[in-house]
């Protein structure tokens, strides 16, 4: 009877392999969720969520439960299991290995994903040119801003250099549809999330959905993002749009980017250190469009 009643001892293996468990599950679901998420301009834009939480939100799951299985991992190797792993250690030292060939294999696998990942030769380009497909999906007309980061933009300004408006008239027109405006120098972002709307949402009071309204009442062309255009060429991406190609080279020619007709948009973004839309940016703000 009495070691029935005695209280079970405190495993810290079973509650490390359990912690690891968790860990990796968690890390698991937020990685794929991290590969198809849209892009971050979208996810602000548009508030995306995924069962109530945030790009932001997976991206903290994912560090910090990565961070988790970590420290884990490592109490697990040198704490938990550390006569066992040196006695491994000093029984390969002192005597042949076993396990040669699955030593060579798994350290030749392991070069190969490394260097693959460096020189972006397929199959690792492929997935991660699948993941750009994913987040690319998202950005339909009416999910991307009209800007970069315009959900960041004072109201006063928001109205002037995006709207094309004088503030008052942008505020009554918001106005006049229940919302409540604090002060014409508040956020974008902070007077969606205070009327429970996304950035995305009121925009849409304006009759806008993206710039392409604004683009085509000044009879000037704008080229889209999403739909693949970073593995379009620049000789593409003007046959597309009725761009004269040249006018694509030159334009990045007078920021500094280097590039050739034939080049892929997101080849060029990548040799300089920037982002696809950056890209995107110089060739909507060309002169002469």
């Amino acid at each position: 009877m009495k070691g029935k009643n005695r209280k079970k001892k405190f495993s810290w293996r079973g509650f490390v392999t359990f912690g690891l468990f968790f860990s990796f599950f968690i890390m698991t679901v937020s990685g794929v969720i991290l590969y198809i998420a849209p892009p971050g301009r979208v996810a602000h834009w548009s508030e995306w969520t995924l069962w109530g939480l945030s790009k932001e939100g997976w991206q903290s799951m994912h560090t910090n439960f990565s961070l988790m299985f970590l420290i884990l991992g490592i109490f697990h190797l040198f704490s938990i299991n550390w006569k066992a792993f040196l006695g491994h250690i000093r029984s390969r030292v002192t005597r042949s290995l076993n396990r040669t060939w699955e030593m060579v294999l798994a350290t030749l696998l392991t070069l190969a994903i490394f260097f693959g990942v460096i020189f972006n030769i397929p199959p690792f380009k492929t997935i991660m040119d699948w993941g750009e497909q994913f987040t690319e999906s998202w950005e339909e007309e009416d999910s991307s801003p009209p800007i970069p980061h315009a959900e960041l933009y004072a109201f006063t300004d928001f109205s002037r250099e995006i709207l094309k408006m004088s503030p008052d008239s942008a505020r009554a027109i918001l106005e006049g549809q229940g919302i409540k405006i604090d002060s014409m120098n508040q956020v974008l972002r902070d007077i969606a999330a205070a009327n429970e709307l996304s950035p995305a949402d009121l925009y849409r009071f304006f009759g806008r959905s993206d710039t392409e309204v604004e683009k085509k009442r000044q009879g000037a062309v704008i080229i889209r993002g999403g739909n693949g255009i970073g593995r379009k060429s620049l000789q593409q991406i003007g046959d597309e749009y009725g761009i004269p190609p040249e006018d694509l080279v030159n334009a990045l020619k007078k920021e500094g980017f280097k590039a050739g007709e034939e080049d892929i948009l997101k080849d060029i973004a990548d040799k300089y250190g920037v982002s696809p839309s950056e890209i995107l940016d110089i060739l909507n703000n060309r002169d002469g469009k």
